[in-house]
């Protein structure tokens, strides 16, 4: 391999490692409880690295975030497939079964969620605009999906209430393993499928 591409090569290997360890040790310890320097030893590299990279704790657990969420807020599914592909109900049985099987992210998001709301934290406004994203695309493709037959405050607090539904179980399994997300979210589509009989009618 050319020495150019090898070192491009070498450089993304590089920033998967940095961002396996911030996602596991983030996670475990929360973003004020975790150093560079355990980020680095972690990855098998050396400090420097990583602040050749982000420069700081800060910026790299922003590049971490949005590495893995989508422009919707949405974690990316390894496959490629996303909300636009298919209908909501669809997409968050995928997400709950895409997520049991990777926990370090999981673990990452609720921790990092939860510490959000606490003063000056770096990723506040992530979090705030990551939920303003979701709620806002989600309840677009609700309305289109019911034809109609939901009024846009309903459509609202459906996907408010299965938001915050999906966030409590990925909570609730990482200190449960025995919580069967995948088996409550394929309850919560009922009410968010509009050929179910009684959520057909909008209250």
């Amino acid at each position: 391999m050319p020495r150019a591409p090898r070192i491009v090569a070498q450089g993304d290997s590089t920033r998967e490692a940095i961002f396996a360890s911030a996602v596991h040790n983030f996670g475990r310890f929360g973003y004020r409880g975790t150093s560079l320097a355990r980020i680095a030893a972690d990855a098998g590299i050396v400090q420097s690295a990583i602040l050749h990279h982000f420069s700081t704790k800060e910026k790299l657990l922003l590049a971490t975030l949005e590495h893995f969420y989508d422009e919707h807020g949405t974690l990316r599914d390894p496959e490629g497939r996303g909300i636009d592909e298919m209908p909501v109900p669809d997409y968050l049985e995928l997400a709950a079964a895409t997520n049991e099987r990777r926990a370090d992210l999981v673990r990452f998001y609720a921790v990092l969620s939860a510490e959000s709301t606490t003063e000056e934290h770096p990723a506040q406004e992530f979090f705030r605009a990551r939920f303003a994203q979701t709620r806002g695309h989600l309840t677009d493709k609700i309305q289109a999906e019911w034809g109609g037959a939901l009024s846009p405050e309903r459509a609202r607090d459906l996907v408010t209430l299965a938001v915050a539904a999906l966030d409590g179980l990925q909570t609730q399994w990482i200190l449960e393993p025995r919580v069967a997300m995948t088996s409550c979210v394929a309850l919560l589509r009922r009410v968010l499928s509009p050929t179910d009989p009684d959520s057909s009618r909008d209250g």
